[in-house]
Protein backbone atom coordinates (compact mmCIF):
# COMPACT_ATOMS: atom_id res chain seq x y z
CA UNK A 1 0.00 0.00 0.00
CA UNK A 2 1.14 3.52 -0.18
CA UNK A 3 3.81 5.04 1.96
CA UNK A 4 1.45 5.79 5.06
CA UNK A 5 1.94 8.42 8.52
CA UNK A 6 0.76 6.25 11.20
CA UNK A 7 -0.26 8.05 14.58
CA UNK A 8 -0.21 7.07 17.86
CA UNK A 9 -3.53 8.90 18.96
CA UNK A 10 -3.01 7.44 22.86
CA UNK A 11 0.67 8.67 22.66
CA UNK A 12 1.17 6.96 25.74
CA UNK A 13 2.86 3.93 25.94
CA UNK A 14 5.35 1.87 27.14
CA UNK A 15 3.48 -1.29 25.90
CA UNK A 16 4.08 -2.85 22.28
CA UNK A 17 0.54 -0.86 21.37
CA UNK A 18 -0.82 -0.67 17.76
CA UNK A 19 -0.27 2.77 16.04
CA UNK A 20 -3.62 3.71 14.60
CA UNK A 21 -3.69 4.88 11.07
CA UNK A 22 -5.09 8.08 10.24
CA UNK A 23 -3.73 8.94 6.73
CA UNK A 24 -3.08 5.85 4.16
CA UNK A 25 -2.85 7.09 1.16
CA UNK A 26 -1.62 6.27 -2.56
CA UNK A 27 -0.18 2.86 -2.84
CA UNK A 28 3.25 2.27 -1.56
CA UNK A 29 4.06 4.45 1.81
CA UNK A 30 1.42 5.63 4.67
CA UNK A 31 2.24 7.83 7.15
CA UNK A 32 0.07 6.52 10.06
CA UNK A 33 -0.11 7.84 14.42
CA UNK A 34 0.97 9.51 14.34
CA UNK A 35 0.78 8.11 13.87
CA UNK A 36 1.81 7.75 11.45
CA UNK A 37 1.63 7.81 11.21
CA UNK A 38 0.02 9.87 9.68
CA UNK A 39 -0.90 8.12 8.41
CA UNK A 40 -4.85 9.97 3.42
CA UNK A 41 -6.02 12.23 0.94
CA UNK A 42 -5.92 9.29 -2.09
CA UNK A 43 -7.42 6.58 0.08
CA UNK A 44 -10.71 5.10 -1.12
CA UNK A 45 -13.10 2.33 0.14
CA UNK A 46 -11.15 -0.37 -1.83
CA UNK A 47 -14.45 0.00 -4.40
CA UNK A 48 -16.10 1.74 -7.25
CA UNK A 49 -18.49 4.43 -6.36
CA UNK A 50 -21.30 2.96 -8.23
CA UNK A 51 -20.55 -0.26 -5.75
CA UNK A 52 -21.26 1.79 -3.22
CA UNK A 53 -24.41 3.68 -3.84
CA UNK A 54 -26.04 -0.27 -4.86
CA UNK A 55 -24.31 -1.39 -1.56
CA UNK A 56 -26.17 1.54 0.40
CA UNK A 57 -29.15 0.97 -1.44
CA UNK A 58 -29.13 -2.59 -0.62
CA UNK A 59 -28.68 -2.68 2.78
CA UNK A 60 -31.72 0.31 3.22
CA UNK A 61 -30.18 2.38 6.24
CA UNK A 62 -28.53 4.66 4.07
CA UNK A 63 -30.16 6.65 0.82
CA UNK A 64 -27.95 6.58 -2.14
CA UNK A 65 -26.07 9.65 -3.27
CA UNK A 66 -28.67 11.96 -4.74
CA UNK A 67 -25.88 12.92 -7.50
CA UNK A 68 -25.89 9.75 -9.26
CA UNK A 69 -25.87 9.38 -12.70
CA UNK A 70 -25.59 13.33 -12.49
CA UNK A 71 -22.46 15.10 -14.39
CA UNK A 72 -21.27 15.78 -10.67
CA UNK A 73 -21.18 12.36 -10.05
CA UNK A 74 -19.89 11.08 -13.54
CA UNK A 75 -16.94 13.61 -12.90
CA UNK A 76 -15.94 12.14 -9.15
CA UNK A 77 -16.02 8.95 -10.59
CA UNK A 78 -13.40 9.98 -13.34
CA UNK A 79 -11.26 11.42 -10.25
CA UNK A 80 -11.58 8.11 -8.53
CA UNK A 81 -10.41 6.05 -11.64
CA UNK A 82 -7.65 8.48 -12.16
CA UNK A 83 -5.91 7.57 -8.75
CA UNK A 84 -6.23 4.04 -9.27
CA UNK A 85 -4.53 4.40 -12.58
CA UNK A 86 -1.84 6.61 -10.67
CA UNK A 87 -1.67 4.29 -7.77
CA UNK A 88 -1.96 0.19 -7.63
CA UNK A 89 -2.87 -0.69 -4.35
CA UNK A 90 -4.81 2.07 -2.27
CA UNK A 91 -5.36 1.46 1.59
CA UNK A 92 -9.15 1.58 2.56
CA UNK A 93 -10.70 4.42 4.65
CA UNK A 94 -12.55 2.83 7.21
CA UNK A 95 -15.70 3.86 5.98
CA UNK A 96 -18.84 1.03 5.89
CA UNK A 97 -21.95 1.43 3.69
CA UNK A 98 -23.58 2.18 7.90
CA UNK A 99 -20.49 4.52 9.20
CA UNK A 100 -19.12 7.44 7.37
CA UNK A 101 -15.53 8.16 9.38
CA UNK A 102 -14.40 11.25 6.50
CA UNK A 103 -14.66 13.64 9.28
CA UNK A 104 -13.59 11.56 12.15
CA UNK A 105 -9.75 12.67 13.74
CA UNK A 106 -9.21 9.05 14.79
CA UNK A 107 -10.49 6.22 12.73
CA UNK A 108 -11.77 2.96 14.25
CA UNK A 109 -11.03 0.27 11.47
CA UNK A 110 -7.83 1.36 9.71
CA UNK A 111 -4.73 -0.78 8.79
CA UNK A 112 -1.97 -0.17 11.73
CA UNK A 113 1.62 -0.42 12.34
CA UNK A 114 2.59 -2.73 14.37
CA UNK A 115 0.49 -5.80 13.52
CA UNK A 116 1.81 -8.88 11.46
CA UNK A 117 0.69 -9.16 7.88
CA UNK A 118 0.19 -12.17 5.36
CA UNK A 119 3.19 -12.65 3.16
CA UNK A 120 1.69 -12.22 -0.28
CA UNK A 121 0.53 -8.75 0.91
CA UNK A 122 4.08 -7.53 2.54
CA UNK A 123 5.65 -8.98 -1.10
CA UNK A 124 2.85 -7.39 -3.33
CA UNK A 125 3.27 -4.12 -1.26
CA UNK A 126 7.22 -4.06 -1.59
CA UNK A 127 6.61 -4.39 -5.76
CA UNK A 128 4.28 -2.00 -5.57
CA UNK A 129 6.41 0.20 -3.75
CA UNK A 130 9.91 -0.17 -6.25
CA UNK A 131 7.71 0.24 -9.22
CA UNK A 132 6.05 3.65 -7.71
CA UNK A 133 10.18 3.94 -7.40
CA UNK A 134 11.15 3.93 -10.71
CA UNK A 135 7.95 5.78 -11.73
CA UNK A 136 9.53 8.59 -10.08
CA UNK A 137 13.14 7.86 -11.49
CA UNK A 138 14.17 6.79 -7.36
CA UNK A 139 15.44 3.99 -9.39
CA UNK A 140 16.65 4.83 -12.62
CA UNK A 141 16.48 1.64 -15.26
CA UNK A 142 13.84 -0.91 -15.86
CA UNK A 143 16.97 -3.69 -15.22
CA UNK A 144 17.26 -2.38 -11.74
CA UNK A 145 13.87 -2.40 -10.72
CA UNK A 146 13.59 -6.24 -11.32
CA UNK A 147 17.10 -6.94 -9.68
CA UNK A 148 15.33 -5.07 -6.52
CA UNK A 149 12.06 -6.67 -6.83
CA UNK A 150 14.40 -10.16 -6.32
CA UNK A 151 15.97 -8.76 -3.84
CA UNK A 152 13.20 -7.69 -1.85
CA UNK A 153 11.14 -10.85 -2.38
CA UNK A 154 13.98 -12.76 -1.19
CA UNK A 155 14.43 -10.86 2.05
CA UNK A 156 11.17 -11.11 3.02
CA UNK A 157 10.81 -14.30 2.38
CA UNK A 158 13.81 -15.28 4.48
CA UNK A 159 13.16 -13.42 7.65
CA UNK A 160 8.96 -14.46 7.62
CA UNK A 161 7.87 -16.63 10.16
CA UNK A 162 4.47 -18.07 11.40
CA UNK A 163 2.51 -15.52 13.11
CA UNK A 164 -0.96 -14.49 14.01
CA UNK A 165 -1.38 -12.00 10.80
CA UNK A 166 -4.20 -9.70 10.23
CA UNK A 167 -4.80 -9.01 6.30
CA UNK A 168 -5.91 -5.75 4.92
CA UNK A 169 -9.42 -6.58 5.59
CA UNK A 170 -9.02 -6.89 9.48
CA UNK A 171 -9.58 -10.57 8.96
CA UNK A 172 -7.24 -12.87 11.62
CA UNK A 173 -5.77 -16.51 11.33
CA UNK A 174 -2.89 -17.89 12.01
CA UNK A 175 -0.07 -17.63 9.17
CA UNK A 176 3.11 -16.91 7.45
CA UNK A 177 4.17 -13.41 8.11
CA UNK A 178 5.91 -11.50 6.06
CA UNK A 179 8.98 -10.54 6.96
CA UNK A 180 11.53 -6.66 6.19
CA UNK A 181 13.51 -5.70 3.55
CA UNK A 182 16.23 -3.33 3.08
CA UNK A 183 15.62 0.06 1.39
CA UNK A 184 18.01 1.77 -0.22
CA UNK A 185 18.61 5.40 1.40
CA UNK A 186 16.81 6.71 -1.93
CA UNK A 187 13.95 4.41 -1.67
CA UNK A 188 13.43 5.05 2.03
CA UNK A 189 13.66 8.88 1.55
CA UNK A 190 11.04 9.00 -1.34
CA UNK A 191 9.10 6.54 0.81
CA UNK A 192 8.97 8.47 3.52
CA UNK A 193 8.06 11.58 1.58
CA UNK A 194 4.94 9.86 0.01
CA UNK A 195 3.67 9.19 3.25
CA UNK A 196 3.82 12.99 4.51
CA UNK A 197 2.09 14.02 1.13
CA UNK A 198 -0.68 11.41 1.50
CA UNK A 199 -0.64 12.42 5.37
CA UNK A 200 -4.58 14.06 5.10
CA UNK A 201 -4.03 15.57 8.55
CA UNK A 202 -1.41 17.42 8.03
CA UNK A 203 -1.89 20.77 6.61
CA UNK A 204 2.04 21.26 5.54
CA UNK A 205 2.55 18.51 3.97
CA UNK A 206 2.68 20.47 0.98
CA UNK A 207 6.43 21.10 1.73
CA UNK A 208 6.43 16.98 1.25
CA UNK A 209 9.87 17.62 -1.15
CA UNK A 210 11.95 19.14 1.62
CA UNK A 211 11.45 16.14 4.25
CA UNK A 212 15.15 14.81 5.03
CA UNK A 213 15.89 11.72 6.28
CA UNK A 214 18.08 10.79 9.33
CA UNK A 215 18.98 7.63 8.43
CA UNK A 216 19.40 5.61 12.00
CA UNK A 217 18.67 1.90 10.67
CA UNK A 218 22.31 0.76 12.05
CA UNK A 219 21.18 1.97 16.04
CA UNK A 220 20.20 -1.24 17.72
CA UNK A 221 20.24 0.29 21.61
CA UNK A 222 18.03 2.38 23.27
CA UNK A 223 21.12 4.80 25.03
CA UNK A 224 22.04 4.98 21.41
CA UNK A 225 18.67 6.02 20.51
CA UNK A 226 18.10 8.76 23.03
CA UNK A 227 21.32 10.41 22.00
CA UNK A 228 21.16 10.64 18.59
CA UNK A 229 17.27 11.59 18.56
CA UNK A 230 18.38 14.50 20.82
CA UNK A 231 21.79 15.33 18.93
CA UNK A 232 19.88 15.36 15.49
CA UNK A 233 16.56 17.34 16.69
CA UNK A 234 18.95 19.81 17.37
CA UNK A 235 20.56 20.13 14.03
CA UNK A 236 17.05 19.97 12.37
CA UNK A 237 16.18 22.92 14.31
CA UNK A 238 18.84 24.82 12.97
CA UNK A 239 18.32 27.35 15.29
CA UNK A 240 14.72 28.35 14.79
CA UNK A 241 15.14 27.81 11.07
CA UNK A 242 13.53 24.32 10.60
CA UNK A 243 15.36 21.80 8.30
CA UNK A 244 11.91 19.04 8.52
CA UNK A 245 13.38 15.57 8.96
CA UNK A 246 12.36 12.22 9.86
CA UNK A 247 14.37 10.00 12.57
CA UNK A 248 14.25 6.71 11.00
CA UNK A 249 14.97 3.59 13.24
CA UNK A 250 15.15 0.27 12.51
CA UNK A 251 11.88 -1.29 11.32
CA UNK A 252 10.13 -3.92 12.83
CA UNK A 253 10.34 -7.50 12.58
CA UNK A 254 7.47 -10.46 12.49
CA UNK A 255 6.55 -11.17 15.90
CA UNK A 256 8.60 -8.00 17.85
CA UNK A 257 7.64 -5.18 18.98
CA UNK A 258 9.96 -3.02 17.04
CA UNK A 259 12.06 -0.06 19.03
CA UNK A 260 9.70 2.59 20.83
CA UNK A 261 9.43 6.07 21.94
CA UNK A 262 7.39 6.57 24.71
CA UNK A 263 6.94 10.17 24.55
CA UNK A 264 4.48 11.60 22.13
CA UNK A 265 6.40 14.42 21.17
CA UNK A 266 10.53 14.69 21.85
CA UNK A 267 9.40 18.10 23.33
CA UNK A 268 6.78 18.24 25.83
CA UNK A 269 5.44 19.34 29.20
CA UNK A 270 4.39 16.71 32.05
CA UNK A 271 0.76 16.58 33.23
CA UNK A 272 0.52 16.14 37.04
CA UNK A 273 -2.72 14.82 38.61
CA UNK A 274 -3.19 16.94 41.84
CA UNK A 275 -5.23 15.52 45.10
CA UNK A 276 -8.37 17.23 44.00
CA UNK A 277 -8.21 15.60 40.93
CA UNK A 278 -7.52 19.17 38.69
CA UNK A 279 -4.42 18.20 36.30
CA UNK A 280 -0.92 20.90 36.87
CA UNK A 281 0.39 20.96 33.49
CA UNK A 282 -0.49 19.02 29.78
CA UNK A 283 -3.33 17.25 30.73
CA UNK A 284 -2.53 14.93 27.26
CA UNK A 285 0.57 13.73 29.15
CA UNK A 286 -0.50 12.73 32.69
CA UNK A 287 -0.44 9.02 31.95
CA UNK A 288 2.69 9.29 30.52
CA UNK A 289 4.10 11.62 33.07
CA UNK A 290 3.13 9.30 35.54
CA UNK A 291 4.82 6.21 33.77
CA UNK A 292 8.30 7.83 33.78
CA UNK A 293 7.93 8.81 37.07
CA UNK A 294 7.36 5.15 38.31
CA UNK A 295 11.13 4.61 36.03
CA UNK A 296 12.90 7.32 37.98
CA UNK A 297 11.99 10.13 36.94
CA UNK A 298 12.33 13.12 39.47
CA UNK A 299 10.37 16.26 38.64
CA UNK A 300 11.14 19.19 39.88
CA UNK A 301 10.44 20.53 43.69
CA UNK A 302 8.86 23.10 42.62
CA UNK A 303 6.34 21.75 39.78
CA UNK A 304 4.59 24.00 37.36
CA UNK A 305 2.67 23.84 34.07
CA UNK A 306 5.67 24.07 31.74
CA UNK A 307 8.10 20.82 33.01
CA UNK A 308 9.58 19.11 30.14
CA UNK A 309 9.39 15.51 30.13
CA UNK A 310 12.76 13.56 30.11
CA UNK A 311 12.85 11.25 26.82
CA UNK A 312 12.46 7.66 27.40
CA UNK A 313 13.68 4.83 23.94
CA UNK A 314 13.08 1.46 23.92
CA UNK A 315 15.27 -0.02 21.50
CA UNK A 316 13.75 -3.45 20.45
CA UNK A 317 15.52 -6.60 22.99
CA UNK A 318 16.79 -3.88 25.16
CA UNK A 319 15.57 -1.87 28.41
CA UNK A 320 14.23 1.53 28.09
CA UNK A 321 17.02 4.34 28.76
CA UNK A 322 15.89 7.87 30.00
CA UNK A 323 17.73 11.39 29.40
CA UNK A 324 17.07 14.70 29.91
CA UNK A 325 16.31 16.94 26.85
CA UNK A 326 19.31 19.18 26.06
CA UNK A 327 19.22 22.98 26.86
CA UNK A 328 18.51 24.11 23.29
CA UNK A 329 15.34 21.55 23.06
CA UNK A 330 14.09 22.63 26.17
CA UNK A 331 13.25 26.21 25.05
CA UNK A 332 9.60 27.87 24.95
CA UNK A 333 8.20 30.58 23.40
CA UNK A 334 6.23 33.30 25.01
CA UNK A 335 2.47 34.22 24.09
CA UNK A 336 1.73 37.51 23.31
CA UNK A 337 0.14 40.40 21.76
CA UNK A 338 1.37 43.80 20.74
CA UNK A 339 -1.57 45.25 22.01
CA UNK A 340 -1.61 43.47 25.29
CA UNK A 341 1.58 42.89 26.50
CA UNK A 342 0.52 43.19 30.17
CA UNK A 343 -2.30 40.73 29.94
CA UNK A 344 -0.56 38.60 28.28
CA UNK A 345 2.88 38.78 30.38
CA UNK A 346 0.24 37.91 33.37
CA UNK A 347 -1.36 34.84 32.21
CA UNK A 348 2.14 33.45 31.50
CA UNK A 349 1.32 31.44 28.77
CA UNK A 350 3.99 29.62 26.59
CA UNK A 351 4.74 26.91 24.16
CA UNK A 352 7.85 24.58 22.79
CA UNK A 353 9.88 26.02 20.13
CA UNK A 354 8.55 22.95 17.32
CA UNK A 355 6.46 20.16 17.27
CA UNK A 356 8.37 16.74 17.64
CA UNK A 357 6.11 14.33 17.10
CA UNK A 358 7.81 10.57 18.37
CA UNK A 359 4.89 8.40 18.03
CA UNK A 360 4.31 8.04 14.53
CA UNK A 361 4.71 4.77 12.94
CA UNK A 362 5.38 4.58 8.72
CA UNK A 363 4.43 1.91 6.47
CA UNK A 364 6.28 1.73 3.74
CA UNK A 365 6.66 -0.82 0.92
CA UNK A 366 5.37 -3.63 3.66
CA UNK A 367 8.45 -2.38 6.10
CA UNK A 368 6.29 -0.78 9.38
CA UNK A 369 8.91 1.34 11.18
CA UNK A 370 7.82 2.00 13.92
CA UNK A 371 10.00 4.24 15.83
CA UNK A 372 10.19 7.21 13.36
CA UNK A 373 10.38 10.56 14.88
CA UNK A 374 9.36 13.69 13.16
CA UNK A 375 10.42 17.41 13.53
CA UNK A 376 8.28 20.01 10.86
CA UNK A 377 6.66 23.33 11.54
CA UNK A 378 4.10 23.94 13.77
CA UNK A 379 0.68 26.20 12.36
CA UNK A 380 -0.61 28.73 14.73
CA UNK A 381 -3.78 27.19 15.25
CA UNK A 382 -2.14 24.10 16.71
CA UNK A 383 -0.92 25.84 19.84
CA UNK A 384 -3.71 28.93 20.21
CA UNK A 385 -6.93 26.50 18.76
CA UNK A 386 -6.00 23.36 19.88
CA UNK A 387 -2.98 22.86 22.47
CA UNK A 388 -3.87 25.97 24.76
CA UNK A 389 -7.83 26.35 23.90
CA UNK A 390 -9.08 22.87 24.15
CA UNK A 391 -10.61 22.12 27.36
CA UNK A 392 -9.15 18.55 27.65
CA UNK A 393 -5.74 20.83 27.08
CA UNK A 394 -4.63 23.82 29.35
CA UNK A 395 -8.42 25.36 29.10
CA UNK A 396 -6.68 29.13 28.64
CA UNK A 397 -9.77 30.41 26.79
CA UNK A 398 -11.60 31.37 29.90
CA UNK A 399 -8.56 32.95 31.58
CA UNK A 400 -7.96 34.95 28.45
CA UNK A 401 -11.19 35.98 28.28
CA UNK A 402 -10.64 37.43 31.97
CA UNK A 403 -7.62 39.30 31.47
CA UNK A 404 -8.84 40.87 28.31
CA UNK A 405 -12.22 42.17 30.05
CA UNK A 406 -14.02 40.48 27.34
CA UNK A 407 -17.78 38.80 27.66
CA UNK A 408 -17.85 35.38 28.47
CA UNK A 409 -21.67 34.97 27.19
CA UNK A 410 -21.57 32.84 24.00
CA UNK A 411 -24.67 35.12 22.35
CA UNK A 412 -22.73 38.28 22.79
CA UNK A 413 -22.90 40.25 19.45
CA UNK A 414 -19.63 40.54 17.95
CA UNK A 415 -20.31 44.64 16.72
CA UNK A 416 -19.61 44.83 20.62
CA UNK A 417 -16.21 43.31 20.44
CA UNK A 418 -14.49 46.09 18.42
CA UNK A 419 -10.99 44.06 18.80
CA UNK A 420 -13.18 40.70 18.23
CA UNK A 421 -10.38 39.79 15.42
CA UNK A 422 -7.13 40.87 17.42
CA UNK A 423 -9.04 38.33 20.04
CA UNK A 424 -9.09 35.89 17.69
CA UNK A 425 -5.70 36.23 16.34
CA UNK A 426 -4.02 36.89 19.73
CA UNK A 427 -5.25 32.97 20.36
CA UNK A 428 -4.67 31.00 17.80
CA UNK A 429 -1.24 32.99 16.81
CA UNK A 430 2.45 32.54 18.53
CA UNK A 431 5.18 34.76 17.45
CA UNK A 432 8.04 33.47 15.83
CA UNK A 433 10.85 34.82 18.26
CA UNK A 434 13.84 35.67 17.72
CA UNK A 435 15.30 32.20 19.16
CA UNK A 436 18.78 32.17 19.00
CA UNK A 437 21.50 29.72 20.82
CA UNK A 438 23.06 31.31 23.63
Amino acid sequence: MSPALMLDPTAMAPSAGDFISPSKGSVIASVVKVPSHDAGALSTNGHSKDNEAGDLKASGCVPPCPFTGTKIYTEAQKECDTIRTAHRTLAPTGCTPDFCQSGRMTRINEPRVGRDRPLDEVQQEAVDFLRECRDHDVIQTDHALNERIKEALVQISATALVSTVTDRDGLVSKGLAGGTWYQHPKELEYGLRASWRNARRCIMRSEYEHLALCDLRRVQSSREMARTVAKGMQKAFNRGHILPTVFVFPPRLPGKRGPMIWNSQIMAFAGYRQDDGSILGDPANVDLTERIIEFGWMPPIIKSRWDFLPLVTMAEGDAPYMMELPAELRRTVQITHPRHEQEFRQLGLEWVVAPALSRLGFDIGGNQYTASPFMGWFMDSEIGVRNLADTFRYNALPDVVNALGLSPEPDTPLEDLPEYMHMVALVSRVQICQIEQE
